[in-house]
């Protein structure tokens, strides 16, 4: 009986086995066929790419090695059939070549870049203290008096250099780009890397206002599901918290830096303004229009031309006298932009006496305050801003000129009345 019982279940397992491999083989056969003909046609693809690559390969290598057989010889007997001079001067280059990598490598492990900028890093440090102890010193008796020390401290500079060494200052002012490049390529640059680094801040904030967005689920969820609410809390990790200080400061750092630039630009761009105003009026025109006395600094063979008194052909006029040289514009466009880009304020306290009393009080000094661009700044901002409004102000029609006589400007009113005498 079991003999039977499994005689017929061992012809059962290999009915079900027949079946199942049936199935199979009918299932995947039409994805076997199918790799079967791409299988053939990529093989058949990359036989005629290798023909072809391995043929085109070794007619290119031999081709290349006769090439390189032919510029081999060429070059042995170009340097047999040069003079002894050349040939120790080709030596001497590879020699120099090989001694400035030396040079570099015997820097570089011994760090004399990086000591030499710490060495001058701490010379200036240590300058700047002794300057601003004695800005101090001079604002413990008048505070106007320190304020205007460093700009007279730097006049002082400029003459004395002036004095010493006129050859130098003149090179600088005329012969190179150094205006052009503390003027304006400069500037531009830092608004570049500025603009830059201020995408990157921007993106990481609109990650942090994502991030903080994810934590204020916590508080509404917290009534329906606390599970989820503290998963959700403790998304804030004190990292993060320390991270997100570190890019507010760098913003702080940042903002002050972008609004440097842009009063740096509103002023040169205002400097400019004015200047070019300036030039189209009759008398301010001539004496400051120094185009023709100007050497350029491209061509520096180009002599300055002869205008005013120096010019041929007719008598100088009284306002040629007054003419500013090419040479004395430059040399004070240098100094103007050094005084405003360079010159160091520091800050200090200084007292302060109140008019009628003998009591003394101690006044902080904030250096932006009192820097060359933001003097240059606030100078300039009011004139601007009454030119803007005397030009709305002279803009308006006819009907509007006599409504209100309070909102004019002092240049407009001025403009106004210079007018009328014209007409």
């Amino acid at each position: 009986e079991y003999v039977s019982v499994a005689a017929s279940a061992f012809r059962d397992f290999k009915v079900a086995s027949s079946s199942s491999w049936h199935l199979a083989y009918l299932t995947f056969r039409p994805l076997v066929i199918l790799l079967g003909i791409l299988s053939h046609q990529v093989a058949a693809i990359l036989r005629v790419i290798a023909q072809h690559s391995v043929a085109h390969g070794w007619v290119a290598a031999k081709e290349g090695y006769f090439q390189l057989k032919t510029a081999t010889i060429w070059f042995v007997n170009f340097q047999r059939e040069l003079p002894t001079s050349a040939k120790y001067a080709e030596l001497g280059a590879v020699g120099i070549l090989i001694a400035l990598w030396l040079l570099r490598r015997h820097v570089r492990n011994r760090r004399y870049v990086e000591r030499t900028t710490a060495w001058y890093r701490e010379k200036k440090r240590r300058a700047l203290r002794r300057y601003r102890r004695m800005v101090e010193k001079v604002a413990k008796t008048s505070l106007l008096l320190a304020l205007t020390l460093p700009h007279l401290l730097y006049i002082m500079a400029a003459l004395l250099a002036k004095r010493m060494i006129p050859s130098v200052v003149t090179y600088l002012a005329t012969r190179t780009y150094l205006n052009a490049i503390l003027s304006f390529w400069h500037p531009l640059y830092l608004t570049i890397l500025a603009i830059s680094r201020l995408s990157n801040h921007l993106n990481l904030y609109e990650q942090v206002d994502t991030a903080e967005g994810e934590t204020e689920l916590p508080s509404k969820l917290s009534g329906r599901n606390p599970e989820k609410a503290g998963r959700r809390g403790r998304l804030v990790t004190p990292s993060m918290l320390k991270k997100q200080q570190k890019q507010k400061t760098e913003m702080k750092a940042l903002r002050s830096e972008v609004e440097d630039l842009l009063k740096y630009w509103v002023v040169y761009a205002l400097l400019l303004a004015l200047f070019r105003a300036l030039l189209l009026l009759p008398i301010f025109g001539r004496i400051l229009n120094v185009t023709a006395m100007t050497t350029s600094v491209i061509d520096s063979t180009a002599q300055p031309a002869k205008i005013g008194r120096w010019s041929t052909g007719r008598k100088a006029g009284l306002l040629d006298k007054f003419r500013l040289s090419g040479r004395f514009a430059e040399e004070l466009r240098l100094a103007f932009f050094v005084w405003l880009r360079l010159m160091p304020v520091p800050s200090f306290s200084g007292s302060e006496v109140s008019e009628g009393k003998r009591s003394e009080k101690i006044v902080e000094v904030e250096p932006n305050k009192h820097r060359p661009l933001d003097i240059s700044y606030d100078f300039l901002s009011p004139i601007t801003i009454s030119a803007m409004n005397s030009s709305a102000f002279l803009t308006k029609t006819e009907s509007f000129s006599g409504s209100n006589n309070d909102n004019k400007t002092y240049f407009a009113i001025g403009i106004t009345k210079f007018r009328s005498i014209l007409d």
